[in-house]
């Protein structure tokens, strides 16, 4: 969904984009829900973006790659404009809240669905368990440690720490 400047009016108007089948690439996650956008022209070169998403976010755990929903919400608000940014030349500088929430365009027209996807992208969280004590899958024989034991042959002999275990096996 795509709102041109000139469409949008100093009285405040309303939108829902419903997100059926959004796709973080080469993740698996996605999300089922809706954006309830709110924009309202401040200037002929500033309007005002408010918005709230609220659905489900579907993605692998992290450990053993079940399919975990969780819900996912959050609000976002946005000063959108067509005047070009004005960098300082200090080499560092610190960012206003305003700076970090305002969106410089180069035509006038706003992407709803991209603002929405990039909201939704910081709402996933960079790990995701099915279960707090998730034990993950076993890099060896690939078992589910939740629901199996591993198969595997502990061997330790190439670990610079086998030692140790020889050590502890004369002291007892």
């Amino acid at each position: 969904m795509k709102l041109h400047f000139d469409d949008i009016t100093a009285r405040p108007s309303y939108f829902t984009v419903k997100e059926n089948s959004w796709h973080a690439e080469g993740d698996g996650c996605s999300f089922s829900g809706t954006a309830n956008i709110t924009a309202s022209k401040l200037d002929g070169e500033r309007v005002s973006l408010k918005g709230r998403f609220d659905g489900v976010l579907t993605a692998p755990c992290s450990r053993c790659g079940k399919k975990v929903s969780r819900k996912a919400e959050n609000s976002f608000a946005y000063l959108v404009t067509t005047k070009p940014e004005t960098i300082p030349e200090l080499p560092e500088i610190e960012c206003s809240d305003d700076d970090v929430n305002t969106l410089y365009l180069d035509t006038p027209v706003i992407d709803i669905a991209e603002i929405v996807q990039e909201q939704l992208y910081l709402e996933v969280p960079l790990q995701i368990l099915c279960d707090g004590n998730c034990k993950g899958i076993c890099p060896g024989c690939g078992a589910d440690l939740n629901s199996e034991t591993c198969t595997c042959v502990k061997d330790n002999s190439n670990s610079p720490f086998a030692v140790l275990g020889n050590l502890k096996k004369k002291t007892n």
